[in-house]
């Protein structure tokens, strides 16, 4: 089965990777069966090549070998994991795919072949695992403008695996339909639900226009006989009404069409028929953020179950033809199978500790559940130490530093006094840095930030970058907002207390915006380490803050106060 996406082909087939003539075969290191498949047709000195690079790195992500005696031109073994769950099963496919992208295109080639990976003894399901391959190669065409021909090949049989096999058309027939139906026409869009009755729909606009999104049971958004759900988007005024009269509202200017400034600004709404539970918010999807909520009768929710559609309407009034038809750059829709019933954990605790009651409770995440950018940055921190054997009062010495007009801790302090704004002492915190910026962060990755008794920071944001936090000593306050924007206090904050050693995350779309504060009477210190997401091309490379006293926006470009090994030979000094 092939369909053509721009410059490039998907096509998927049963049959052998290593019989198919194309430029590069993918394999898995971490998959017995395929990769002694792969090692056996291709001959002796292919397997020697192999256990060489393997045994020069056993972490090696990549192996790259000839191809010996198969008809391709290079083969490509990827470390890879397999998992039990899902969503993390299905990340871990997108991050495979990437990689071997990323390979192929710097090695010019124009035609690969992928296995259904984790199909064989790893029991991992056909349908979720090619379904998801598939979604992503098509991704990739569009968004990269690729010109590759991408096989996806099912074997005929996995000795270990009693799965039934999924049909070729069952595939490639998903994406069609999807596109389909997905469209832009002028100032309108058309989509449907993933599940009817349940899931949540982002709409993100550059531009302030207000817009109408109806969620239906019909394909035509003026159907009398269907049911709907209305959500309206003014600028004075948002609504949520049913065609059964059912009804919520806001007037409040920070939760209305926020203004056009340039920035891209997030409105959600969320619908489950179980509990005929209805949500809107503005800015990050939390069930805590949300704005105006309705609990829908018994039967109306039998209705909702009914909704498949989404329909957008985006305000049209003195757009030109080019604004119109340039409108789909402007507004990005998204939307998820699942609807928003509890707050994504903040904390991260270690995976022997992690139990069924944190799961019922949504109080925390083992590393495992976290994106593969964060669980990098965690790995890399959790041993992370101040105090040391050769230095066991450095965090003491840090808090004399601060408190003494001599110490240059204080003297640094007050040197920043200014830097966010009208000038205020309690504004200030000292980043010390760890390792040289390497382009893959805005400023450096690794930082520790250290916070005076009653300091804080603005409200900011993160540059769309990952991150994980880590309390090192002390404790510090934490406050969440959804939104970045001049009214980001007008929000009521998720409120947390960051004790010594816990853990926290952050992505490009969740806990983005925050403020510290060091709400006690010692010294708190932590660890905090960003890294942008392989997505990311455009590497913003500021922290934009509200400034304090002036009601303006403000970059702050993250610059070192000091070298952390240079602020540890001082500290000793001082000591």
């Amino acid at each position: 089965m092939r369909v053509s996406f721009g410059n490039g082909t998907i096509l998927v087939e049963q049959g052998d990777i290593t019989t198919q003539e194309v430029d590069a075969i993918v394999g898995s290191s971490s998959s017995v069966l395929l990769k002694e498949a792969i090692l056996r047709a291709a001959g002796n000195e292919v397997r020697t090549e192999y256990e060489t690079q393997l045994k020069h790195d056993p972490n090696l992500i990549v192996i790259s070998t000839s191809s010996g005696q198969l008809p391709c031109k290079r083969i490509f073994f990827i470390k890879w994991r397999p998992n039990e769950h899902e969503p993390i099963l299905q990340q871990s496919i997108r991050d495979f795919i990437w990689i071997v992208i990323h390979n192929v295109v710097s090695c010019k080639y124009k035609s690969i072949a992928f296995p259904a990976i984790g199909c064989g003894l790893h029991g991992c399901s056909e349908e979720i695992v090619v379904k998801t391959m598939v979604k992503e190669l098509k991704k990739m065409l569009t968004e990269k403008k690729l010109a590759l021909t991408l096989f996806t090949i099912i074997r005929f049989r996995f000795h270990a695996s009693k799965q039934k096999h999924i049909d070729t058309v069952d595939v490639l027939e998903v994406i069609p339909e999807e596109d389909s139906t997905r469209r832009w026409t002028s100032n309108k869009y058309v989509d449907t639900l993933v599940i009817p009755g349940q899931g949540t729909v982002e709409i993100c606009q550059k531009a302030a226009r207000p817009f109408v999104l109806q969620l239906s049971s019909s394909p035509n958004s003026t159907d009398p006989n269907a049911y709907s759900i209305t959500l309206s988007v003014k600028k004075d005024e948002v609504s949520i009404i049913t065609n059964k009269g059912t009804s919520n509202k806001t007037t409040e200017s920070h939760h209305v069409l926020q203004p056009d400034d340039k920035n891209w600004h997030k409105y959600w709404i969320s619908l489950y028929h179980e509990k005929g539970d209805i949500r809107y918010g503005i800015g990050e999807m939390r069930p805590f953020f949300t704005i105006l909520n309705i609990d829908l009768s018994e039967d109306e929710a039998k209705l909702m179950k009914q909704i498949k559609y989404i329909h957008v309407d985006v305000d049209a009034t003195g757009m030109m033809a080019p604004d119109l038809n340039n409108l789909n750059k402007r507004f990005r829709i998204d939307k998820a199978k699942y609807p928003l019933l509890f707050d994504p954990p903040l904390a991260i605790i270690p995976q022997d500790k992690y139990s069924l009651q944190h799961v019922i409770k949504h109080s925390a995440i083992p590393p495992s559940q976290l994106e593969k950018t964060c669980l990098h940055l965690y790995e890399n921190i959790i041993n992370f130490q101040l105090n040391t054997d050769d230095f066991p009062n450095f965090t003491d010495t840090i808090a004399k530093s601060i408190e003494s007009p001599s110490g240059w801790c204080y003297k640094k302090l007050q040197e920043k006094a200014s830097t966010f704004g009208k000038k205020n002492f309690k504004t200030t915190y000292l980043r010390i840095t760890y390792g040289e910026r390497d382009g893959c962060a805005p400023g450096h990755t690794y930082v520790i930030e250290i916070w005076p008794p009653g300091h804080f920071s603005p409200i900011h944001n993160h540059a769309n970058a990952s991150a994980i936090i880590r309390v090192l000593h002390g404790r510090i306050f934490l406050k969440n907002y959804p939104a970045f924007t001049l009214d980001s206090n007008k929000y009521s904050p998720l409120e947390t207390i960051l004790n010594k050693n816990e853990v926290i995350w952050m992505t490009p779309k969740l806990n983005q915006v925050h403020q510290l504060k060091n709400i006690t009477f010692e010294t708190a210190i932590s660890i905090q380490c960003y890294l942008y997401d392989r997505d990311d091309e455009e590497h913003y490379e500021y922290f934009d803050y509200i400034a304090d006293g002036t009601k303006t926006i403000g970059q702050f470009k993250p610059v070192a106060d000091a070298d952390f090994h240079e602020f540890r030979t001082l500290m000793k000094q001082e000591s």
